[in-house]
């Protein structure tokens, strides 16, 4: 069963085993935070598998899976409906992108550029952390929290070196929710 536990993909596939003579699944997805609004109600799926075609913002969700046997041709008894699956939890933690600077700069206070992710809500705030290289070894030089928009300029000079910066959003729709890291 899948998707369960951190994932960066904000469009899931969702997978589980196949019950014997179901004739169609139904897959149900809530928010697990708040008032657990309903994102994902899809109730004719006749495979075992089933892709969101639109991103999910950051979050904490649950899901389950019920399987369905529908009844003979010409039976006047409705549905016979299998037990339900246990309810699976995961995460959106889908990851923003550094847009800037550019990989080479001689500027002393440049500019960190990302975007955030797409689930990220409205008005999400972020993590910068700015790391120097130096003989093989990275070590923090500075990190700022709570930085509102996509952008941010590094508040000290820099001297000539390779540096790495790395971002991470929190989700303006569940703030106990935060992305993975950047990459680097």
């Amino acid at each position: 069963v899948a998707p369960i536990g951190r994932i960066a993909d904000a469009t899931p596939t969702f997978n589980w085993n196949t019950v014997p003579a179901a004739d169609r699944y139904e897959l149900v997805v809530t928010e697990n935070f708040g008032s657990r609004v309903q994102v994902i109600n899809q109730l004719n799926i006749t495979s075992t598998s089933f892709t969101q075609p639109t991103d999910l913002p950051l979050g904490r969700y649950q899901f389950t899976i019920r399987a369905v046997n529908l009844p003979a041709a010409g039976s006047s008894f409705g549905p016979a409906f299998s037990t339900i699956s246990s309810t699976y939890d995961f995460t959106i933690s889908e990851r923003p992108t550094v847009t800037g600077p550019l990989p080479t700069t001689f500027l002393a206070r440049p500019t960190v550029e990302w975007t955030n992710p797409l689930g990220a809500g409205a008005s999400p705030v972020s993590e910068v952390w700015l790391n120097k290289i130096e003989n093989g070894v990275s070590r923090k030089i500075i990190s700022q929290a709570g930085v509102s928009g996509t952008s941010w300029v590094i508040p000290v000079d820099l001297v000539l070196g390779t540096y790495q910066v790395y971002v991470r959003t929190t989700s303006a729709v569940d703030p106990a929710i935060a992305s993975d890291w950047s990459i680097a």
